[in-house]
């Protein structure tokens, strides 16, 4: 036993006799001191009867039957920034203190008995409102509570001190989630985490107030936005996959110098392809038809060579690619293939009405049908 005579109040040592109640912080406590006869018998809150007479000056007697127990009741005497009282287990050791000669005691722990202890939780708080007498709860308050018996621990903040936002950060430990959020209403900024309970799929979410997220979904990544996605590197960027859809309504590729390169073929469907600018073609040219300003023969130039890049050093080489377009003054012109024919059948006329006045022998087709052969069709595989 202690005691403090100028404060006037007594502090003895027990041991509880039954679990704390979660709901309350009312605890059953055993102090020998105080009930000595709560050593002998079963450790555990109890009362007995016993039936005690006394003789009256009058030559009488009273009766009655009192009720005794073996321990006391204390409340919880509270401490600074902590919510509620710990999960006191019985038997462990605890401070009992009594205020002057008050019939009421309040307990408080010691700590002494870690291996007694079982689930418990812990709330640490601070008073977050300018207002007096106020109620406490989670609106006017910060704190952080570690609740093994819910399997949660909880960081949130309040508004009562005019702060635009609230947060809060919830690690549910029996479901295997973490949740990091603030209270914007109705689409909060958060950060999601969920660890796959059950053999769920694992997911980890992050979203704003505007709905643009990025959601890491098993072995998937989703990456969506409402308006832009801008992705930049200082020095490269790397994307490598089996395969690759790209589904655009409008699209641009802009660069200084680009390559293709594709090890069987290159396949580009669409009602109009348009290239502004020399094209150069080093294989075999295949097409159905075919229309053009004027055709020129002469030598290809130069191998075209692609543009390389070097990912482990994040470099890149320009092709450096020459449009060998020159067009020489020797070269010769194509006739197209209907004046040719004209021209032929001019020719033969000519010669036969010059035939029917002199009587030279006539031409015949040696002129058209040379003419008429040269169409294109039908110089296939020549």
């Amino acid at each position: 036993m202690a005691s403090d005579q100028q404060t006037k109040y007594t502090v003895y040592l027990g041991r509880a006799a039954a679990d704390l109640d979660p709901s309350g912080t009312s605890l059953a406590v055993i102090v020998p001191e105080l009930v000595p006869a709560a050593l002998s018998g079963t450790f555990a809150p109890g009362t007995t009867k016993a039936q005690v007479s006394l003789n009256t000056l009058a030559g009488g007697t009273i009766s009655a039957t009192p009720t005794t127990a073996n321990h006391i009741v204390a409340i919880w005497e509270g401490t600074s920034n902590h919510a509620y009282p710990p999960y006191i287990k019985k038997g462990e050791q605890v401070e009992v203190v009594r205020y002057g000669d008050s019939d009421r005691y309040y307990w408080r722990e010691r700590g002494r008995d870690r291996e007694l202890r079982q689930l418990d939780r812990l709330r640490l708080e601070v008073s977050a409102t300018p207002a007096k007498n106020t109620k406490k709860d989670d609106t006017n308050t910060y704190f952080i509570e570690m609740d093994a018996v819910m399997g949660r621990i909880q960081i949130r903040t309040a508004k009562a001190n005019q702060e635009p936002y609230a947060y809060a950060v919830t690690i549910d430990t029996k479901n295997g989630t973490v949740v990091i959020s603030d209270d914007i209403k109705p689409t909060p900024n958060r950060i999601y985490m969920e660890s796959g309970k059950g053999g769920a799929t694992p997911k980890v979410m992050l979203n704003n107030a505007k709905n643009a997220a990025i959601e890491l979904v098993g072995e998937d990544i989703i990456i969506s936005a409402p308006r832009d996605i801008m992705v930049r590197a200082g020095r490269q960027i790397i994307e490598t996959a089996p395969v690759a859809t790209l589904n655009w309504n409008i699209g641009k590729i802009s660069g200084t110098t680009l390559g293709v390169n594709s090890s069987e073929s290159m396949v580009v469907t669409a009602p109009t392809f348009d290239v502004a600018g020399n094209v150069k073609i080093t294989g075999m040219t295949v097409t159905q038809r075919m229309r053009s300003g004027s055709y020129y023969i002469g030598n290809l130039g130069s191998s075209v060579t692609a543009p390389t890049t070097t990912p482990g050093a994040g470099t890149g080489t320009v092709g450096g690619n020459t449009p060998d377009a020159d067009v020489p003054a020797d070269q010769r012109h194509a006739a197209a293939y209907e004046q040719v024919t004209t021209m032929a059948q001019n020719i033969t006329n000519a010669f036969n009405e010059i035939q029917g006045k002199i009587g030279v022998p006539s031409v015949g087709t040696t002129i058209t049908d040379p003419a008429t052969a040269s169409e294109m069709p039908n110089n296939a595989g020549i």
